[in-house]
Parts: C-alpha cells; sequence; structure tokens
C-alpha cells in the first residue's frame, strides 16, 4: 500500500511510513516484525486513508497544485464568461467529494455537496470534467449520465484536501450528509453490507465529533 501510495518515491515512502508508525497505524512487533493495527485493518477496509497524516512533501505538492491551477483561470486574457466561477465551483465540488471515499458517484455528490446553485446533474457534470482536464479525477463510467462513477486519481489528493481545506465545522456537516445519504439509499448488489455499514458508522463517528459508538446521541 506505501508504496503504491507513493509511487515508488522513497522519500515520500519513508515519511508515510514513519507517519503510520507514530499514529498507531503500524506496530512493531516482540520480533521486530512491523505488522498492522485495527486502525490500518480499518483504513484499508474502507480504502479511507484520510485519518492518516500526509507527508509533508506530498501535501505541498498538493496545494501547488491548486494554486496553479487557481491562477491560470483566474489570470488567463482569453478566458471566457464564468470560466472562473466553474474552476472556483469544482474545488469545492471536489472537497466535498473527499468524504466519500476514492471511488464516489455522481448522485452522492449531489446529495453531499454544499452549494445550492448545483442542482442540476448536468451543472455537476461540468465540474467533475473540469477536474478530470485537470488530472485531479477520472471519470470511469458514463454509461448513466446522471449517476456518473469517478475517482481520485492524484496520490495524497483526497487526504491533502481533508487534512488541511476543510475545518472542523465543515467536515461534520460533510459527514452527516454522507451519513444520511447512506441511509436512505437501497444497496446494490456489488456493494457488501458489512462495508457499508461501517461507513456508516464511521460517517456517523465523524459528524457527531466522537470516537465510539456509545458516545453516539442515536
Amino acid at each position: 500500500m506505501i508504496v503504491h501510495k507513493c509511487s515508488g518515491n522513497p522519500l515520500i515512502c519513508l515519511n508515510l511510513f514513519l507517519n503510520m508508525l507514530h499514529n498507531g497505524f503500524l506496530e512493531v512487533g516482540a520480533k521486530g516484525m512491523v505488522l498492522p493495527t485495527p486502525e490500518y485493518v480499518k483504513c484499508r477496509n474502507l480504502k479511507d486513508w484520510n485519518s492518516v497524516p500526509v507527508p509533508r512533501v506530498a501535501m505541498k505538492m498538493i496545494c501547488s497544485k491548486f494554486d496553479d491551477i487557481i491562477r491560470i483561470h483566474k489570470d488567463n486574457p482569453k478566458k471566457r464568461p464564468g470560466d472562473f466561477e466553474l474552476c472556483m465551483t469544482s474545488i469545492v465540488v471536489l472537497k466535498s467529494a473527499v468524504v466519500l471515499g476514492d471511488e464516489f458517484e455522481l448522485r452522492a455528490l449531489k446529495n453531499v455537496q454544499p452549494l445550492s446553485r448545483i442542482r442540476s446533474d448536468k451543472m455537476l457534470l461540468n465540474c467533475l470534467k473540469f477536474l478530470e482536464m485537470h488530472e485531479m479525477i477520472e471519470i470511469l463510467d458514463e454509461t448513466d449520465n446522471r449517476n456518473v462513477l469517478c475517482r481520485f486519481i492524484k496520490n495524497f489528493l483526497r487526504e491533502s484536501l481533508y487534512q488541511t481545506l476543510l475545518h472542523c465545522n465543515c467536515k461534520q456537516k460533510l459527514h452527516e450528509s454522507a451519513a444520511n445519504y447512506l441511509m436512505t439509499s437501497p444497496l446494490s448488489l456489488q456493494q457488501d453490507p458489512e462495508v457499508e455499514a461501517e461507513k456508516l458508522t464511521t460517517h456517523l463517528l465523524k459528524a457527531s465529533d466522537v470516537k465510539n459508538e456509545s458516545q453516539l446521541s442515536y
């Protein structure tokens, strides 16, 4: 996982390994072997690494990428009316998608994202196309234009957004919206009920800012 996540970059690999070791995702066993902890297993099962601190080098690269995109669309003398607004709206949409997972569907994103002006599938799809053009996400399946399937493609993009560009209240509201969506959406045949139940519990815990289920008020 570490080598794949870091695209083989040895410096980032080392930093991520140390972050995981120092934050309870890995531990050194009695014989000196590095072993995964229950927290690591949970992240792996959910395919959700937002709680693992991102190496600073990787985070700087991600933030620099966003600065470049905003500057290009703000200062471009050939920009058309609405281009910069699409850029900023797309970034807000991307920030909203971080709570949904490495892969996410348009229907879920539509229910989670906070912008009232994005009401139509077409508007949201335009944002996803913009993000794909800038190599932030990849659209995997457009068979159903009302529920396209996407995934984050840049390493540490999702985790960096979650850890640096979302303040606490925003995270809680997004997790609450994601939990509400999961509770009202029927499972597909491809979904594992146990994994989906664990996702729901995770969203409820993070929406309430508590660490275990006994602290939930519902």
